[in-house]
């Protein structure tokens, strides 16, 4: 079963499962930590609304630390494996990895968000400078020209 404190270890394995290095990963977890108590206080592992009883993790619980479920949500990111793979990669059954995947990865982008962290999706493209806008105008001038000796 796979885990953070056997990872630790292998630095490079640790960075190709990842994407994050030992430092990266360790200056991480705890905020994902208090992210994810925080989440637990007030919800349940099906993200109903708690009642009652407070969060306790349980010593059966599918991850040994909370680096291990963050270790679990980055591994899913970074390859994307089939969930199964997954599941079996840290001891669990498909549909458990499937919502143990859909309870963390809110709770990784609210981390990352306090963390001014999240990935960016730019979609203006990166400005010309005058020299490119210049050779452009040369060629689509050029191309007129000749376009215009072949007719």
């Amino acid at each position: 079963m796979t885990n953070f404190q056997d990872l630790k270890d292998r630095p490079d394995a640790f960075l190709s499962l990842t994407g994050y290095t030992l430092e990266e990963f360790t200056e991480l977890s705890p905020h994902f930590s208090y992210c994810f108590l925080e989440y637990m206080q007030t919800y349940t592992l099906d993200g109903k609304p708690r009642k009652n009883r407070r969060y306790k993790p349980y010593k059966n619980s599918r991850f040994a630390s909370q680096e291990d479920m963050l270790l679990f949500i980055l591994i899913y990111l970074r390859d994307a494996p089939k969930q199964v793979l997954l599941g079996e990669l840290f001891g669990m059954a498909q549909p458990v990895a499937n919502k143990w995947i859909h309870l963390l990865l809110p709770i990784l982008n609210k981390t990352l968000a306090m963390l001014e962290a999240l990935p960016s999706r730019e979609t203006d493209p990166a400005p010309m400078c005058d020299c490119v806008r210049y050779q452009l105008k040369v060629k689509q001038v050029n191309i007129f020209f000749m376009m215009a000796r072949s007719v």
